[in-house]
């Protein structure tokens, strides 16, 4: 398996990523500071560099996600993972019930996002669980209420929304 990994004098750039996601990936994919991008946020980060990691050591052997599994256990945000799964309208409720945990909600969908995205950048593929697992995370991200950013919150899960429909096929 050929590897691309994020340089880090460089950064996140078309260079240090797999050709296959450097012809899908907006050019908001590679920014490292916009915390709507797959990896401009924490979570998003910190998922990248725990897959590239694991690509590096493990090569072919490493399941992403299984990793994302476990890197989510470790942070132990308490969010159900059935909520992944549940309608818009059950996430909106759940939301109203829980206003305290809407950050992890937001950080977990942002790292299973990261996740597809971040292997399809890493190795130029990802299997369809792991991309249902990014849609997942995408469909509950487009439910939360960024507030006043929220044109530009819609735009990038369009846009994540698209890249991984793009990975699919």
């Amino acid at each position: 398996m050929s590897i691309h990994v994020t340089d880090p004098d460089e950064g996140l750039s078309p260079r240090t990523s797999h050709p296959r996601f450097v012809e899908l990936a907006p050019e908001r994919f590679y920014s490292e500071i916009d915390e709507f991008a797959p990896f401009g946020n924490d979570s998003g980060a910190d998922v990248l560099v725990v897959l590239e990691e694991l690509a590096e050591s493990d090569g072919d052997a490493v399941d992403a996600l299984v990793a994302l599994h476990e890197l989510l256990s470790d942070w132990d945000f308490g969010i159900a993972p059935e909520l992944f799964g549940a309608g818009d309208d059950d996430v909106r409720a759940w939301v109203a019930q829980n206003p305290a945990e809407v950050h992890a909600l937001a950080a977990e969908a942002q790292a299973r996002i990261a996740a597809a995205i971040g292997w399809v950048k890493i190795t130029g593929t990802a299997d369809e669980r792991l991309l249902s697992v990014g849609e997942q995370g995408a469909r509950v991200l487009r439910v939360l209420d960024p507030g006043e950013h929220r044109e530009d919150h819609l735009a990038a899960v369009a846009e994540i929304r698209e890249f991984l429909a793009a990975a699919a096929s």
